[in-house]
């Protein structure tokens, strides 16, 4: 599975490093601080598609960011899978995840992608687990497209940071920047076709 991953552009040429990303100087600032701290709060990135917040979560929970040991110390999931968007997946998978402290890191990590699709239920056990597990080691990383479905008494437990989409002009240059690198020959009316139709 690794190896189909990694022969996929979008993993392929997926930011590694924060330096890689596109974001406002105040945000890079603050997260190269949480970095060289190892510093991390509970962390919630709202905006539309496309901004890089999956990407900075992923970042933050690397090597490259708080987590040397990701491999035992991270739990990702999908909040809108039916899987684990309820309140079954956090009492059965993320509160024995977080019972145990972390192994060679200052945190466990819990990162929820597409939070705003959590079940009500759901929602209500967060707010007992994030109030019992971040005195210590237990940390959140929550991105949404919306940021009004998430109940604010969750809100008021993290930090939050609103994400704009990445401007036309950069996603037409880090297009033609990776298909030089695969050497494949484009005509750059087409990829502003295409961007222009999916942007």
């Amino acid at each position: 599975m690794s190896e189909v991953l990694d022969s996929m552009w979008v993993e392929k040429y997926r930011p590694k490093t924060l330096k890689d990303l596109i974001l406002p100087e105040k945000y890079l600032i603050d997260f190269q601080r949480i970095i060289d701290r190892n510093a991390l709060p509970n962390l919630l990135f709202s905006g539309p598609p496309g901004g890089g917040k999956t990407t900075l979560a992923r970042i933050l929970c690397s090597k490259n960011g708080v987590l040397s040991n990701a491999k035992d110390n991270l739990l990702m999931a999908n909040g809108s899978a039916k899987s684990t968007r309820s309140i079954n997946f956090v009492d059965s998978v993320i509160e024995p995840f977080l019972k145990y402290p972390p192994i060679k890191d200052r945190y466990k990590v819990v990162f929820i992608d597409e939070a705003d699709k959590l079940t009500n239920d759901a929602y209500d056990s967060f707010r007992g687990i994030i109030e019992k597990y971040q005195v210590d080691y237990g940390r959140f990383i929550w991105t949404c497209n919306y940021i009004s479905k998430i109940p604010g008494p969750l809100q008021s437990r993290f930090t939050l940071y609103t994400f704009q989409r990445i401007p036309k002009e950069y996603t037409l240059e880090y297009c033609k920047k990776i298909l030089e690198a695969e050497n494949i020959k484009y005509d750059e009316k087409d990829i502003n076709f295409i961007i222009n139709t999916l942007y």
